[in-house]
């Protein structure tokens, strides 16, 4: 199971945002690949996205990061194939009292990334199981901040074997965490080594034009585009998670109507735009039902 996260895709949607559609689901039948036993999961069968956060994080009808199957048991997440060798050793981790105490503790792709370690130290895997980790964590700030550098760790060992244009999507993912610690000066350190200005080489400003581009090249346009993005994010020192420029215009209305005293200085200025209050005034009458709705009950936040 890979867990590289698409930079084109989630660049396009700070410029696109759909509209939502609802998860479907079906329960699927699953045996545990240690012990035998059996459970069911509830699994999707579809769900919709619309753009993401700069840390990769969809927005979507799905909560995020789908969780594979976990064995109600030993609290194997069954997240890919394993070897026979590893199923042996496999019994002995999920057994082990270090393991059992995270149940408790950790998140279950932090949980996800032990077991990978332990399974294998050099999985090229790990910088995208401890980034969707982080994800986890948004409520937890100090455990979000763990779980951030373990993902720059995974990420720097992870670059040492990669070669451009590989690369660019676990920079542009480093970039942003370094933006939300607060280490704005390392941010800027990777946003040179991306050179957007050499990227963006013989590429077309306007968005519009992108379609027509081959794939490399449209590659290059939306990580040149999302690195000097975050750039104007870093250079005024903003360390949200949804940094209101950098997710898509239907998301970004939501916060100002429903959240206005999140969104700090910046924010409120870019919420007067005319562009978001066009959005926010086409759904004003909705939006205020459901406001009202939670309101009244706290519970429905």
């Amino acid at each position: 199971m890979k867990f590289w996260i698409c930079v084109a895709t989630l660049a396009a949607g700070v410029l696109i945002s759909e509209a939502a559609t609802a998860s479907t689901f079906f329960p699927e039948e699953v045996v545990c690949v240690v012990g035998g036993e059996k459970f069911t999961h509830r699994a999707h069968m579809s769900y919709s996205t619309w753009g993401g956060r700069p840390d990769g994080k969809p927005y979507g009808s799905a909560v995020f990061p789908i969780l594979p199957p976990e064995c109600p048991g030993n609290g194997l997440f069954m997240y890919r194939e394993f070897s026979k060798a590893e199923l042996t050793r496999l019994k002995a981790l999920l057994a082990s009292a270090d393991y059992q105490a995270q149940r408790a503790s950790e998140t279950p792709f932090a949980r996800i990334a032990w077991l990978e370690t332990a399974l294998n130290p050099d999985s090229e895997d790990l910088p995208g199981i401890w980034l969707q980790a982080s994800w986890e964590a948004d409520e937890a700030p100090r455990q979000k901040e763990t779980y951030q550098r373990a993902f720059i760790a995974a990420a720097k060992v992870r670059l040492s074997k990669m070669k451009e244009p590989e690369t660019r999507w676990l920079i542009l993912r480093m970039m942003n965490a370094y933006r939300e610690l607060g280490e704005f000066d390392a941010a800027l350190a990777l946003y040179e080594t991306l050179n957007p200005q050499a990227l963006m080489k013989g590429l077309p400003d306007n968005p519009k034009a992108v379609d027509a581009l081959d794939e490399d090249k449209q590659a290059r346009w939306y990580t040149a585009r999302m690195a000097n993005m975050l750039r104007t994010a870093i250079l005024r020192h903003d360390r949200s998670a949804e940094p209101l420029d950098l997710i898509p215009e239907r998301v970004a209305a939501e916060l100002c109507f429903f959240e206005p005293e999140t969104v700090g200085d910046f924010g409120r200025t870019y919420c007067d735009m005319p562009a978001i209050k066009a959005v926010i005034e086409e759904n004003r009458e909705s939006w205020a039902g459901i406001k009202a709705e939670m309101a009244a009950d706290p519970k429905e936040k």
